[in-house]
């Protein structure tokens, strides 16, 4: 299991490497946005609004009630649900200890219940983001908005405050 700090800073990367994604969905015509180009849920607009709907969905499973994020429309809108994500997914791990990660929470999946351990629930919420990240790289780089790379190592780069040598 990973520590509640260890949890943290995966959310604090997922932020930054979704705010690196919207940099460049930002640079897209309305027309890119929303034409359809991802293989798993049409347009850029409705991949961005799977994966953090997912997000929101898990971290809601955790916290034990439903929270109810802003609809965002255009890729501007997508910035204030990338604040609203990390908001909810730090301010409910503060709110945990090491018992509180271990609880198990109830999630509804096709009118099916399944009962995973909060941290489980939290790992699935970052993994797909990260997963649907990566997604989002080929179908913008498709689309001439090539992303800059995602990996997590650079994040703690510059969260160290020392220098990438290989940029």
């Amino acid at each position: 299991m990973l520590s509640k700090n260890n949890l943290v800073e995966l959310f604090r990367y997922d932020a930054y490497a979704n705010r690196l994604v919207l940099a460049e969905v930002e640079k897209l015509s309305d027309e890119e946005f929303k034409r359809s180009a991802s293989p798993s849920h049409g347009s850029v607009r409705q991949l961005m609004q799977h994966l953090f709907r997912s997000e929101v969905f898990f971290i809601s499973a955790c916290a034990g009630e439903k929270l109810t994020p802003p609809e965002p429309a255009s890729a501007p809108e997508f910035c204030m649900l990338i604040d609203y994500v990390e908001e909810e997914a730090v301010a409910l791990l503060a709110g945990l200890d090491e018992t509180g990660l271990q609880r198990i929470a109830p999630i509804d999946l096709h009118r099916t219940i399944l009962n995973f351990p909060v941290w489980q629930l939290l790992i699935q919420a970052y993994t797909h983001a990260s997963h649907h990240c990566g997604e989002l790289s080929i179908v913008l780089t498709e689309l001439g908005h090539p992303l800059p790379t995602l990996d997590i190592i650079l994040f703690f780069t510059a969260e160290s405050g020392q220098c990438w040598p290989m940029r």
